[in-house]
């Protein structure tokens, strides 16, 4: 699956009670695109890493969060960590129940 198509600009949907932490965002952005950059395409790998570049921390963490789970690519346990407590800021927004069966995939998968 080639996340060409489904790479768009979003603005992150914030918890008004959680602040999402930009460099902290942007760290794990970074962390992901290592992790499964191997295992992508080139030009998808590209295309993340400038996401990333261009301050879409949040559209890079969902593409790379569909990538991972739509094509079952293995993640180290510690990001997933990450990633939950990531999800945390994102829980009562309209993007929180899908990213948060996004994570619950990835999840599943290491079982």
């Amino acid at each position: 699956m080639s996340f060409h198509t489904e790479l768009h600009s979003t603005n992150p949907p914030v918890n008004e009670s959680e602040k999402v932490d930009d460099a902290a965002e942007s760290d794990l952005a970074w962390e992901l695109a290592d992790a499964i950059s191997t295992l992508l395409a080139d030009s998808d790998c590209a295309q993340l890493y400038s996401t990333i570049g261009s301050g879409e921390s949040y559209t890079a963490i969902d593409i790379a969060l569909q990538t991972i789970a739509h094509q079952s690519l293995p993640i180290p346990a510690e990001l997933i960590t990450k990633l939950t407590n990531w999800l945390g800021a994102y829980a009562h927004s309209d993007d929180g129940p899908r990213l948060h069966e996004l994570v619950h995939a990835i999840k599943s998968q290491r079982r």
